[in-house]
């Protein structure tokens, strides 16, 4: 395959100076809109974000990868109702839009197929290669441990070790989370706990305590 060279240049590199410049917040809202026009399908506007970094970076690769994952994705929606592969599609976005290699944007492409769908990892490395491969694996292996039961508590050590051992592994998962939390709007919302508001009440009458506590002991100082 005609990929870049290296994935650790990139990194650091700046995006185009049409963006550079604008706040975090409005360059990672950005990065999840592209072009609608009838001309550019998704893949033509993904490979040309990755060229305005990467000028000749193979876009078959990235058209093949979109092709598989949208094969293997078909009949999955998102809760919004959109087709499952307009996630992987925008987290692939978010990724040329940081100036991310190629294999980056691959298996970003292909993140969930392995763990979501009946595509495996064999496969994948067969189609497209070791590299790929290990990058998807450690998404998955990511997003599992991530949800384990010590989650809350060991989130930070996981990522941490993940940077460690591959960056763009934690890259991926960023972008995913990223657009996740950039479509929140079209989730549920998750039902409160049956305590809430007895425990809300609790508090209520715990405060107003406190607080006639402390009139009463600023009364007797002033006193």
């Amino acid at each position: 395959m005609d990929v870049d060279a290296g994935h650790g240049a990139a990194i650091g590199r700046a995006l185009p100076t049409q963006t550079s410049d604008l706040p975090l917040a409005t360059r990672l809202r950005s990065y999840l809109s592209w072009s609608s026009s009838s001309d550019d399908d998704p893949v033509t506007v993904l490979a040309r974000t990755h060229r305005t970094i990467h000028p000749y970076a193979d876009a078959g690769v990235l058209r093949r990868g979109y092709a598989i994952a949208e094969n293997m994705h078909r009949g999955q929606f998102r809760k919004s109702g959109e087709p499952y592969i307009t996630h992987p599609l925008a987290v692939a976005q978010i990724c040329a839009e940081l100036g991310m290699d190629t294999i980056t944007l691959v298996a970003a492409l292909l993140h969930d197929t392995v763990e979501d769908t009946t595509y495996t990892l064999q496969a994948l490395d067969g189609d497209f290669g070791p590299e790929v491969a290990h990058l998807v694996d450690g998404v998955t292996k990511f997003d599992k441990s991530f949800y384990g039961k010590a989650a809350e508590a060991e989130t930070i050590r996981k990522m941490i070790v993940a940077a460690g051992k591959d960056v763009r592994v934690l890259i991926i998962k960023l972008a995913d989370r990223v657009h996740n939390m950039r479509t929140l709007d079209a989730r549920s919302p998750p039902p409160a706990p049956a305590s809430r508001g007895p425990r809300r009440r609790c508090w209520s009458r715990s405060a107003t305590g406190s607080a006639s506590r402390r009139s009463s002991a600023s009364s007797t100082t002033s006193c």
